[in-house]
């Protein structure tokens, strides 16, 4: 899984495991096992502010079994705009968006019933997510917070 730093705070940071598990790191409070991790994501991205440290806390992590992902999380993403929400995505064709604050169960799941193994928010327009899958189409939905259902199309 490729890890994702939130975009407004560049504190918090999204990491997928292979058992569908999804773990949010502290940059700020750092004394956890991801100093690599963090020196890499450092070393490439230019940080104006303060010299980082090495480590990071593990903070949260989402649930297993049958309200997180199932098998592998492929993707993990930041939603654009609203660091308290994210996205993931996996082998078992589940597409999750979570509240970072509760994350024993997600706000809304949605089964595409295939192998996911990419997804992207769209930072122009929020409301779109592409998502691509083992098929060898994309499947574009819209993300609408007002109604039931987030995923549409």
């Amino acid at each position: 899984t490729s890890p994702d730093i939130d975009p407004r705070e560049w504190r918090y940071i999204l990491s997928g495991t292979s058992d569908g598990l999804v773990a949010i790191y502290d940059t700020q409070n750092r004394s956890g096992i991801i100093n690599k991790l963090i020196d890499y994501i450092f070393s490439h991205v230019h940080i104006s502010s303060g010299t980082p440290k090495h480590s990071a806390e593990l903070v949260g992590l989402t649930s297993s079994g049958s309200e997180g992902n199932r098998a592998s999380t492929s993707v993990v993403q930041w939603y654009p705009g609203d660091n308290g929400l994210f996205v993931s995505s996996g082998a078992d064709g589940q597409l999750k968006v979570w509240d970072a604050n509760v994350l024993s169960t997600p706000v809304e799941s949605f089964t595409l019933g295939r192998r996911i193994y990419c997804h992207h928010i769209s930072g122009i327009n929020p409301s779109c997510v592409a998502v691509g899958t083992e098929t060898n189409h994309v499947r574009i939905g819209t993300v609408n917070q007002e109604q039931d259902s987030i995923l549409k199309g």
